[in-house]
């Protein structure tokens, strides 16, 4: 399990010593659009009307999109907060707290009322929130807008230079006890108290992909 999530994390590494050549690929190439929603209607219809503009890619599986963002480094993710197993929220919080992920802008699309939700979706770094039914015009807009923008940094909290490590242990569904480091260089002053607040989440997300993937 170790060795799936080293090789998933040295997939979705955002190393400065590549950032040059990986911003000249991005230049010549389609964006991608990661749609994580379980209801395939909607996929189907958010696809229709993205793929002659995006890379389209979709899952209605939160592990499985945690997959697909690490491998893929989609541009944008269009995420509903409805889904089996974990929400949206958790995993928009999961993203939001890994470095090689905080950085790829959230569109929240959601049945949810916005009165109830879209604060605790801003707080994950969420950039628009859309509820259903959806507007596919202001939402091709948006998600155009977003890919074009200069990247912005999320977290505003100070940044040192210094590569730390994390263990995190836990205990899988089926009681099967595990282990696995993440090596870090991208450190904020609040960002261990953030990863342990998620951890259980962070966790349960990498333990399911692993074993998707293995």
């Amino acid at each position: 399990m170790l060795k799936a999530v080293a090789s998933l994390l040295k997939k979705a590494d955002y190393g400065d010593s590549n950032h040059g050549q990986e911003g000249e690929a991005v230049a010549l190439r389609r964006r991608t659009v990661l749609i994580v929603e379980d209801d395939e209607e909607t996929r189907n219809l958010l696809r229709r009307h993205l793929k002659d503009d995006y890379d389209v890619v979709e899952t209605g599986d939160p592990t499985e999109a945690l997959r697909l963002v690490l491998e893929r480094k989609p541009n944008c993710i269009l995420l509903d907060l409805n889904m089996p197993r974990f929400s949206g929220i958790e995993l928009g919080k999961v993203l939001s707290d890994m470095s090689v992920t905080q950085l790829i802008p959230i569109i929240v699309i959601t049945a949810e009322p916005a009165e109830q939700y879209k604060e605790i979706c801003e707080g994950f770094g969420a950039v628009e929130y859309m509820e259903k039914p959806l507007n596919f015009f202001y939402l091709k807009r948006r998600v155009g807008e977003v890919v074009h923008a200069k990247v912005q940094e999320r977290r505003r909290k100070a940044r040192v230079k210094l590569k730390v490590s994390l263990m995190v242990t836990g205990k899988a569904e089926n009681g099967r006890e595990f282990q696995f480091s993440i090596v870090s260089d991208d450190v904020s002053a609040g960002g261990f108290s953030a990863l342990a607040w998620f951890g259980s989440s962070v966790a349960a997300l990498l333990s399911s992909a692993m074993a998707s993937s293995l």
